[in-house]
């Protein structure tokens, strides 16, 4: 088996092909797939079979705290977020983001029950999870002033 300085010299003399390599294979279902494993493994998650829990992540398509429908992408309130217990590193559910952030700033209080509906003062039905949120919208105070 080659030596840490072969590798060195290797990479020296190969950077361009190499790093055009590794920004292809980032893009290959295998190569997204790998990444996303390595990132819960660096934030702490711990799992059995990270196969069988990301096929379970790929085809989770609604929030399983609160049902909104989960779509792809970074900076939004619904893009995926892999919930996990911070202490044990066990994974517990596929989050929109709002939820997952809810969850983080209540301390992981995670024994509120799922999908239960408010009736707001101003008359709109809500999930216990988006109530607060609703408050703050045109809407509400709209219809606050009506009453």
């Amino acid at each position: 088996m080659p030596d840490k300085d072969y590798w060195k010299i290797r990479y020296e003399n190969n950077k361009e092909k190499i790093k055009e390599q590794q920004k292809h294979y980032k893009q290959t279902e295998a190569g997204k797939k790998s990444s996303r494993i390595i990132n819960w493994k660096k934030r702490g998650v711990i799992s059995d079979d990270f196969n069988s829990l990301y096929e379970y992540y790929l085809n989770c398509k609604n929030c399983e705290r609160c049902g909104v429908e989960l779509v792809d992408g970074k900076g939004r309130t619904n893009h995926k977020h892999l919930d996990h217990d911070h202490e044990t590193g066990k994974f517990r559910n596929v989050l929109c983001g709002y939820c997952n952030n809810n969850i983080l700033s209540n301390i992981r209080i995670y024994k509120a029950p799922k999908k239960v509906v408010y009736t707001c003062e101003c008359g709109c039905e809500l999930s216990n999870f988006h109530i607060n949120r609703h408050k703050q919208t045109n809407r509400h105070k709209e219809l606050m002033k009506l009453k």
